[in-house]
């Protein structure tokens, strides 16, 4: 346990520097590995300079973040429209690439390098799921720029060394595109053919998982006097209830106990107001 905390200090320590540079940038470190989450930050991120906010597990390896932890930090984004995201070191027995994302039940992991190649605004255009590396086709933009070629789709198709359907298709969007075909593609039509990779999590995927552990809403009514839209069970983190009622208020109860500067910081970013339970 002590080796895997010293890891998560590592990692942590190497995402704190890539964020250090960034503008209005808030952060709370979390090195707890028995919690869902190590690190909340706000910042302006990429070249936009857009500002979002992120909910970090971080491991060495993401395949050993469990089930539970990954539902607390959808559960979370769900109320708050934060991202959820894992970052680590490798998946499996393999080292993580910097220019693949990874989904891990709709949720975006990646590595360190990668990490620090979104906060500088450098698009991810693959993405590895159940075990295949692909990528999504602008599918449009692969027409025009091929009849702009004076290219037929049966010479793409000899370029990617594909069928004529499969072109077709992809032009379409009903295909996605292998790592092998993806990089053809960007090679000959530029690197943007391919759309960049979504660090949004994908909540029909885990969607189920949501479901058990939504918390009655005459439940919270009763209890706390609020009318929530929807309401989640928390199981790894600071608060045990992370409730939206609208757009403007979101709530967390965190017990009284566990209450503290830390947790403060934390409802801050995520933009939560807090309701104070118990002893």
């Amino acid at each position: 346990m002590s080796m895997h905390r010293d890891i998560t200090l590592t990692i942590l320590s190497k995402l704190e520097k890539i964020l250090s540079s960034r503008t209005a940038c808030s952060m709370v470190k979390v090195p707890d590995t028995s919690m869902s989450y190590n690190l909340i930050v706000r910042a302006r991120l990429g070249q936009d300079q857009d500002e979002k906010t992120l909910i970090i597990k971080v491991s060495y390896d993401v395949n050993t973040v469990t089930k539970d932890e990954i539902i607390d930090i959808v559960a979370i984004s769900r109320i708050t429209s934060a991202i959820p995201m894992l970052v680590g070191v490798k998946e499996g027995n393999e080292k993580m690439r910097e220019d693949v994302a990874y989904r891990k039940m709709g949720v975006i992991a990646m590595s360190v390098n990668a990490f620090k190649r979104i906060v500088e605004g450098k698009q991810i255009r693959l993405v590895k799921d159940r075990g295949i590396i692909k990528a999504r086709i602008r599918g449009e933009e692969l027409r025009r720029r091929r009849e702009q070629l004076g290219l037929s789709l049966g010479d793409v198709a000899e370029m990617l060394k594909v069928s004529r359907k499969t072109v077709y298709e992809y032009e379409r969007g009903t295909f996605e595109a292998s790592e092998r075909t993806a990089r053809l593609l960007m090679q000959y039509f530029g690197e943007d053919i391919i759309e960049e990779v979504s660090l949004e999590p994908k909540i029909e995927t885990c969607q189920k998982y949501l479901e058990h552990r939504k918390v009655s809403r005459e439940l919270i009514q009763e209890k706390f006097a609020i009318e929530p839209r929807e309401a989640y069970r928390l199981e790894h983190t600071h608060g045990k209830v992370a409730i939206a009622c609208n757009d403007d208020e979101r709530y967390m109860i965190i017990p009284r106990r566990r209450y503290d500067d830390k947790v403060d910081r934390i409802v801050n970013i995520l933009d939560v107001k807090p309701i104070i339970n118990g002893e």
